[in-house]
């Protein structure tokens, strides 16, 4: 797939989840359910934390849905919101024991006898014992109530221009200069090898890959710097270096 087809394809996934996302006058609202407070118009809301977000979820009848995610603008903006629910996903579980499509477990817990987690999305099912999950329907400071619409809109995607990227875990706002021997190490981006002497930062405080002989001109960068960047270096017995680096977006790469 060429680089302009995958950036439409990237758009058109933006746009789709643009259409789910309402904006209140505190947080940004991903709704599983397109206007759900309408079609149940009897039923209240509960809103439980997990991690950074918070799920909304509806009893029916003595069944659980999850019909939306709350983003609050303290912590997340609009384009932070995309990008989390590219890489992130909240879901009551049926098997107790068993998360489906995921990479990695986040948090779990158990509320009137049912399994919430937060996972990284994936490929992969991930066996768990929800016993070790923390029953939190008494203790826990949940909010119920209904949504009140009136004071709604729809979200707006604007630029934000931050770049945040998270070098071995530690997570930083500045692209670092990591140098590398061209020869014998390897850098991958989201499964491609670039072949460069060193990463360091690019306009509008991007990532640029470079060599030595053109310091000026990256022979690739990112696409878009409002993401999140994942960089894990490693050293092997041989002194051959490792960067694995894994974003959202595709690289824009100015010369093969």
């Amino acid at each position: 797939m060429e680089i302009i087809e995958f950036d439409r394809l990237k758009t058109k996934v933006d746009e789709g989840v643009m259409e789910k996302i309402r904006e209140f006058n505190d947080y940004y609202e991903y709704c599983f359910i397109p206007e759900y407070e309408g079609k149940y118009s009897d039923c209240e809301t509960d809103t439980i934390q997990m991690n950074k977000v918070h799920a909304v979820t509806l009893e029916i009848k003595g069944r659980f849905l999850l019909v939306g995610i709350q983003f609050f603008k303290n912590t997340f903006s609009i384009e932070e919101v995309i990008n989390w629910l590219t890489i992130y996903n909240i879901n009551y579980v049926d098997n107790q024991s068993l998360v489906q499509n995921a990479s990695e477990l986040l948090k779990g817990v158990r509320f009137k006898g049912n399994v919430l987690v937060l996972y990284k999305k994936g490929n992969k099912k991930i066996n768990f014992n929800y016993i070790d999950f923390p029953e939190i329907t008494e203790i826990y400071n949940f909010s119920r109530g209904k949504v009140d619409t009136s004071k709604s809109k729809a979200a707006r995607k604007e630029p934000l221009g931050r770049l945040v990227i998270h070098l071995n875990d530690e997570e930083m706002y500045e692209v670092p200069r990591l140098e590398f021997s061209i020869d014998k190490d390897y850098i991958i981006c989201n499964g491609t090898l670039i072949k460069a002497d060193y990463i360091d930062s690019y306009k509008n405080n991007s990532i640029g890959f470079y060599r030595n002989d053109d310091p000026i001109n990256p022979i690739a960068s990112l696409i878009d710097i409002c993401t999140e960047v994942y960089i894990e270096i490693s050293e092997r017995e041989d002194g051959v270096n490792f960067c694995f680096i894994d974003y959202k977006f595709v690289i824009d790469p100015y010369e093969i």
